[in-house]
C-alpha cells in the first residue's frame, strides 16, 4: 500500500468487518515516508444513508486534516467553499471573537463535493484520502452518487484515495478505481 500509495495509485482494500483494515491504513500513514509527505484524511462512511451525509463527513474530515492546520488554509477552505456556514460570535471566558466554519445545510451535494476537490488540489501537499466502508454508497437513494464521485475523482491529480470496505464484490464492482485507470489491488 505504501507503494502504491508513493506512486500515485489509487488503491482497493477488502476484508471481513474487524479484520484490521483501519489498522492497517492507520499502521501505512505513520510511516515516516507518508507522514512527512502527505496529507492524510480519514472518513468512515458506515453510517451515512445518503449523498448528502457523505459530503457532510468529507468536508468535515477535510476542514479537520487540512483548513485547521493554519489561518492560511481555513481562509482558502472559506473563500473556496461558498456553500459553508460561518459565525461570528463572542467567547466571554477568554474575552475573544471567535469564528466558526461549517459545512451548513447542503443544498447542492455535487456542488459541495465540486468545492471540496477543488480545495484539495490547492493543498500545499499530496493528499491522501481514505475512504473506509466504501460500499455504503450503494444504499444511498441518489442514483448518480458514483458517477459524480467518479467525474471529480479522475480529474484530481493531487489526491489519492483508499477505498475501504468489507462487502469485497460491491467494492469492486462499485470502486472508482476501475474507472479512473489509476488502480491498485
Amino acid at each position: 500500500m505504501e507503494k502504491a500509495l508513493s506512486n500515485q495509485l489509487n488503491v482497493v482494500l477488502t476484508s471481513p468487518r474487524r479484520m484490521g483494515k483501519t489498522s492497517l491504513v492507520s499502521y501505512v500513514f505513520d510511516k515516516p515516508s507518508i507522514a512527512g509527505e502527505y496529507v492524510t484524511i480519514t472518513i468512515d462512511i458506515l453510517h451515512t444513508t445518503a449523498f448528502r451525509e457523505f459530503i457532510m463527513t468529507f468536508g468535515t474530515a477535510v476542514f479537520d486534516a487540512v483548513a485547521s492546520r493554519s489561518d492560511r488554509w481555513r481562509k482558502l477552505f472559506v473563500t473556496v467553499l461558498k456553500s459553508l456556514s460561518t459565525s461570528f460570535g463572542y467567547d466571554p471566558v477568554q474575552n475573544t471573537p471567535t469564528f466558526d466554519v461549517k459545512l451548513g445545510d447542503i443544498l447542492r451535494p455535487e456542488y459541495t463535493l465540486g468545492e471540496i476537490c477543488e480545495y484539495l488540489e490547492k493543498v500545499d501537499k499530496r493528499c491522501l484520502v481514505v475512504i473506509d466502508e466504501f460500499q455504503q454508497i450503494t444504499r444511498y437513494p441518489e442514483k448518480n452518487t458514483e458517477a459524480l464521485l467518479r467525474t471529480h475523482i479522475q480529474k484530481l491529480s493531487n489526491v489519492n484515495f483508499v477505498f475501504s470496505g468489507s462487502r469485497r464484490r460491491l467494492i469492486i464492482e462499485r470502486c472508482l478505481c476501475r474507472h479512473t485507470g489509476r488502480s491498485s489491488m
